[in-house]
């Protein structure tokens, strides 16, 4: 999240006019962002601490910057190199240096997880929250927000 100003979870709450006395969290993990911010809110409502809880997950790899190390504290002599961030902090294993697919395949080895059952338990997990949007009725729930093509336009789909 390089780039896009301070506390993106704040910037959003504003832009959708949460008033800034309401907490904001911004959880970056790079990948599953928000489901973390998903399995917080519940944690919240569960333990008491919160009625209502908006989450949501806000990853964007076309913002990840390059990265040049050493510029900061001032490069003195010789060339200096650009790094991409997005193969250096998301699509590259900080432990194997291979991809995160690659990394993922090799450590489910040796348990019962596998592709056909990570891309089933995926399935399930969309069929639930349809049924559960349908349970509940239009205007409740759950708001889709689609990136306008990487060029910082938002389409807001209500359901």
């Amino acid at each position: 999240m390089n780039g896009i100003g301070p506390n993106p979870a704040r910037q959003a709450a504003a832009a959708a006019s949460i008033p800034l006395t309401t907490p904001a969290v911004t959880v970056n993990n790079l990948c599953l962002s928000g489901l973390q911010a998903i399995i917080d809110a519940d944690r919240l409502i569960k333990s008491g601490e919160a009625d209502i809880v908006v989450a949501g997950g806000m990853e964007s790899m076309t913002c990840a910057p390059y990265i040049v190390r050493g510029a900061r504290g001032g490069l003195r002599y010789g060339a200096a190199s650009l790094e991409d961030a997005l193969d250096r902090d998301a699509l590259i294993c900080a432990f194997d240096e291979v991809s995160m697919g690659e990394a993922t395949d090799r450590y489910v080895q040796g348990t019962d997880l596998d592709r056909a059952g990570q891309d089933a338990f995926a399935a399930r997990s969309h069929e639930l929250a349809a049924a559960a949007l349908k349970r509940r009725g239009r205007g409740v729930g759950a708001a889709a927000l689609c990136g306008g093509g990487g060029q910082g336009n938002a389409l807001i789909i209500r359901r």
